[in-house]
């Protein structure tokens, strides 16, 4: 399925066909911190060899609407590899 396509394929992907709720609930107990190795906006690592799917749903109806498929392909530059250019 590309990004913007119509269709359901739930328990191919593993999303669901339609958005199910989302709540955020206090949490009673002390969590230890999260490290979120992503940008900011981004639904992926830029670490070579990184494989990320995200899906995107309508506001409205909460239908399954896309899905990207992305993949670090290659190092931006050779001292730094853990920078990568990705592809969809």
């Amino acid at each position: 399925m590309a990004v913007g396509s119509k269709g359901k394929r739930g328990p191919v992907h593993g999303f669901p066909s339609m958005r199910p709720d989302i709540t955020i609930k206090k949490c009673g107990v002390k969590l230890d911190p999260i490290e979120c190795l992503e940008l900011q906006w981004w639904f992926a690592i830029p670490r070579l060899n990184d494989h990320t799917t995200f899906a995107k749903y309508e506001v409205e109806t909460l239908e399954l609407d896309g899905l990207t498929d992305i993949v670090t392909v290659e190092p931006l530059c050779e001292r730094n590899a853990s920078h990568a250019k990705i592809q969809p």
